[in-house]
């Protein structure tokens, strides 16, 4: 469906937009509290439990909000691949997540060069990197299986072990890139859907 700025779809899919940022913020809070300990206190089939099902979720929700946030900047919330070189929508999101995560680390090596950089960011090498062809494809199958759908594949085929050494410094900057517009100030909890779940559950 077709919208333009500011009328009501606009802002619907926005505030959908901002709770899904949350859950993928809670969810990468819950994984660097495990981090922690772990380094405190060593590992254990426990901790890896929750290290794991928190690392699954925080991609899961950075996938969700990331194709949320482009149907909003194409006006569409189902947007027709007609004229465009994809066959399926899956494509398209896959090309999308390419982009964006090459977007965001040629910025970084722009503005290093160009000394503007904020002082925490990491070596010019970190940055000045080609993502990886299949990085969008593989973020969609690691997302998929890993916690959208249930079947053999799980654990026969899909390693977030080797997804996560491959991809996580493009997932995390991709996150960071939303962090910066979405989790600047308060947030704000009141959601209308959730709160009147929550009303629901206490009568």
């Amino acid at each position: 469906m077709k919208f333009t700025a500011g009328d009501e779809t606009d802002m619907l899919l926005n505030k959908a937009i901002y709770h899904e940022f949350c859950r993928c913020q809670d969810a990468f809070g819950t994984f660097k509290r495990i981090g922690e300990v772990m380094i405190m206190k060593g590992n254990s089939p426990e901790i890896a439990y929750f290290a794991y099902n928190s690392y699954t979720s925080f991609l899961h929700h950075l996938y969700e909000m990331s194709v949320a946030v482009r149907h909003r900047q194409l006006g569409d919330t189902s947007p027709s691949l007609k004229g465009t070189k994809f066959k399926k929508q899956h494509e398209r999101h896959d090309a999308y997540f390419n982009s964006l995560a090459q977007r965001i680390m040629d910025r970084y090596a722009h503005n290093i060069k160009k000394g503007i950089a904020p002082s925490w960011v990491n070596d010019l090498s970190y940055y000045e990197v080609t993502v990886p062809e299949k990085f969008g494809q593989d973020f969609r199958h690691i997302r998929n299986k890993t916690l959208a759908h249930v079947d053999a594949r799980r654990v026969r085929d899909y390693d977030l072990t080797d997804f996560y050494s491959k991809y996580h410094k493009f997932v995390y900057e991709i996150y960071r890139d939303q962090l910066s517009i979405y989790g600047s100030s308060e947030r704000n909890y009141d959601f209308e859907q959730v709160t009147k779940f929550s009303l629901a559950i206490n009568r």
